[in-house]
């Protein structure tokens, strides 16, 4: 099993219109993943800290995707970068 985090900052979007765009953009196309045992969302509201925990049945079969960023309602600045890790047992 794999496990890859991925968390991430709003920046100037609403915590509302986010889940907004999540729910209508990206629960599709995660569900027809093959070797995706679970995705796990993350929001902290407060701390303004988002994002996903993605469980897979191993490394081979994570390869195959990367959360996608590129269409992120919100874009990374310095001060908020996208963070991924990774760890396997």
């Amino acid at each position: 099993m794999l496990a890859l985090v991925v968390t991430f900052n709003l920046d100037g979007l609403p915590d509302e219109d986010f889940r907004s765009v999540c729910k209508q953009q990206w629960l599709t196309p995660i569900a027809p993943t093959s070797g995706l045992v679970a995705k796990i969302w993350l929001a902290d509201q407060p701390g303004n800290t988002y994002g996903s925990i993605y469980l897979w049945e191993n490394r081979r079969r994570s390869r195959t995707f990367r959360p996608r960023t590129s269409s992120r309602p919100s874009r990374p600045t310095q001060e908020s970068p996208i963070s991924t890790r990774t760890s396997s047992k």
